[in-house]
């Protein structure tokens, strides 16, 4: 099968992380700078610095010279690794092969997953819209190797696909600097009249390793997949979280409540694209003074939909009162759980979506009244009918590793202590309890406590349908000789 490659290419990455998670910018004329050596240049812009003349590569004193209102921020290249890391995870939805490729690009293979869309263009249709909802504008191509990919993405504007089979004549227009050759590499070469790829394919590979470095070679014979490129796998995941900033500061709820929706959607992207669920969610709101505010909830069951998690968010949030004016809100999938998608909900529906909509009433009404005020039950592997379940908070409640060994029927309610019953019986089985008639007669099973109880004695029970259609779980006590009620069927 021939192999084919997506690659996305996050323009202006810096200054698009910062505008998501502090809107603000995004009105503002906004540049990044580094540092080289002593000089201090501009790195990145965005669109409203482009227009007043701020060029990449200007230096600082000089750009603001041109724009005094600029808002310049340092380069922050830690962060921006870890948004384009989020990125190439979310990606994993359209292949299982991701690879950070550049600083602002990424590389997916999507040989096998094609197909799914009908098309390649509707592939990449698809990516682009994805990336735009968590905040990206981005650039996208696809083609037989990994370089070309990327590439065609640099030397394009949004889109472009290159045939299968058509890597050669894909590359020949398209600019040298698209190789991403070193700089100096790429200055000698337009120094000596060359500036598309067509020109360095028509010149011996053999001659360009004697004339340059060996990079320019390989990377043109990685390009055409001559050689193979080793993939760069994603680190190990550690924290999955969505963070938002605001100058100036906000105080009002309904802000708080917009704000929440906005990061459990975007969790929710992330979440979806590792195939895992947050059963427990941590909401951190900074304040401009004070200490953070800390908001946790828990779900009874693993949430990566931005609804479902909205909704037990604004539970909390109805009841809160915002002391001091809020600069940041951060949403964290504290504890995760792998999801497994429920096929079963195409062939029933309904009792999917009643499925899902018991857990999001359970996980509401943890999250107003407290996780000890929801209780579930627990069943435990006891020969004792008292002892075989019990009360647990309902997002801690599972079923037991292994079942339990006893098949016999049990009570839907059991009385602990058993109530009194007058109880009628002939050679030991009864025949009228508390006035009724007995219809059908069940035992005796003889089930003895455990000899660490204070009273070990056993007792013989009885399972018996009296007139009144009921069936009741009776007991006879050994040590005293008489029946006691212990149960209700449902």
């Amino acid at each position: 099968m021939q192999r084919r490659y997506a690659a996305i290419i996050i323009p202006m990455l810096g200054v698009q992380r910062l505008g998501r998670i502090w809107p603000a910018l995004r009105r503002l004329p906004l540049a990044i700078s580094r540092k080289r050596g002593p000089r201090v240049e501009i790195s990145e812009h965005n669109r409203h610095a482009a227009r007043s003349g701020i060029r990449i590569g200007m230096s600082l004193p000089q750009a603001r010279a041109i724009l005094s209102g600029l808002k310049v921020i340092e380069e922050q290249r830690s962060e921006d690794a870890l948004w384009l890391e989020k990125i190439a995870r979310w990606a994993q939805g359209y292949g299982p092969w991701v690879s950070i490729y550049a600083d602002n690009a990424i590389v997916v293979e999507v040989s096998g997953s094609a197909h799914l869309f009908d098309s390649e263009a509707a592939l990449l249709s698809h990516a682009k819209r994805g990336l735009a909802r968590l905040g990206c504008l981005a650039k996208l191509a696809l083609a037989d190797t990994p370089r070309a990919a990327h590439a065609l993405a640099l030397s394009q504007r949004e889109i472009a696909i290159c045939p299968k089979g058509q890597t050669r004549s894909c590359l020949k227009s398209i600019g040298i600097d698209a190789l991403s050759l070193p700089e100096g590499m790429v200055s000698e070469l337009h120094a000596l009249g060359l500036f598309s790829v067509g020109q360095l394919l028509d010149i011996p590979t053999d001659a360009l390793d004697q004339r340059f470095e060996a990079s320019l070679g390989l990377h043109l014979r990685q390009a055409l997949g001559e050689v193979q490129e080793p993939p760069t796998p994603l680190p190990p995941l550690q924290r999955i979280f969505e963070e938002m900033l605001f100058d100036p500061p906000f105080s009002d709820g309904q802000s708080l409540f917009f704000v929440a929706k906005r990061l459990a959607e975007g969790l929710a992207e992330r979440l979806q694209a590792a195939a895992i669920g947050a059963r427990s969610l941590e909401l951190r709101i900074k304040h401009l003074v004070g200490e953070d505010t800390l908001i946790q909830v828990e779900a009874a069951e693993a949430l990566d939909r931005g609804a479902a998690m909205t909704l037990l968010l604004h539970t909390k949030l109805e009841t809160l009162a915002l002391a001091h004016p809020v600069e940041g809100v951060r949403l964290e999938a504290i504890r995760r759980e792998k999801v497994s998608r429920r096929f079963a909900s195409f062939f029933d529906t309904r009792r999917h979506r009643s499925h899902e909509a018991f857990a999001s009433l359970v996980s509401r009404l943890e999250a107003r009244l407290g996780r000890e005020s929801v209780l579930g039950v627990q069943l435990v592997d006891d020969h004792r009918p008292t002892q075989a379940w019990q009360p647990l908070a309902f997002v801690e409640a599972r079923p037991p590793e292994t079942p339990c060994e006893s098949s016999k029927l049990r009570p839907l309610q059991v009385f602990d202590p058993p109530q009194f019953a007058d109880v009628m019986s002939k050679d030991g089985r009864p025949f009228v309890v508390n006035g009724a008639a007995v219809l059908a007669c069940e035992g005796p099973e003889r089930i003895r406590a455990g000899w660490w109880d204070d009273r070990p004695e056993g007792r013989d029970y009885y399972r018996v349908q009296v007139s009144s259609g009921e069936w009741l779980w009776i007991a006879f006590e050994h040590a005293t000789r008489r029946f006691a009620l212990v149960g209700v069927f449902a």
